[in-house]
């Protein structure tokens, strides 16, 4: 047999092997359309999460727009809203199912909680800490969420 025509022969029997889910840690014997379904769902209950984090965002941004952490970092009616943000957030993160969806939107959540915190202590050092934290939590929410 030539050497293309055995990489063909290879080819069309893996693909069968892939599609039905062979190579994953699955159980072989799902069918695939329920698989599809389940990933489906699983997806839409991540988009769900995603988009109720979009929308809390947003009530946070509207709610300490005329807040400036460099001037005011302690103000009280921010790390107010701060707080019920991260609250907020840790039960959207819930909804999620994918662990990936979860894990950013906690870790957003744990990190405004914390930055609540710091604004409550007036602890400038834990304030800056925080706020960096937040930064870099949040640029991971929002490329998990496609925000």
């Amino acid at each position: 047999m030539p050497r293309h025509s055995m990489w063909v022969v290879v080819a069309a029997l893996c693909l069968p092997l892939t599609l039905a889910g062979c190579t994953s840690s699955k159980d072989a014997t799902q069918p695939l359309a329920q698989s599809s379904a389940t990933t489906t769902a699983l997806q839409a209950e991540d988009a769900l999460a995603c988009d109720a984090v979009g929308t809390t965002i947003s009530r946070l941004t509207a709610a300490t727009a005329k807040w400036s952490p460099q001037t005011q970092p302690f103000d009280p009616q921010a790390e107010t809203e701060i707080l019920h943000f991260a609250n907020d957030l840790a039960v959207e993160g819930d909804q999620a199912t994918s662990e990936g969806v979860q894990a950013a939107v906690h870790a957003s959540a744990l990190a405004f909680a914390d930055l609540s915190t710091a604004m409550s202590h007036h602890d400038r050092a834990m304030f800056d800490t925080a706020i960096s934290r937040t930064k870099v939590e949040y640029a991971a929410l929002k490329q998990v969420c496609s925000l």
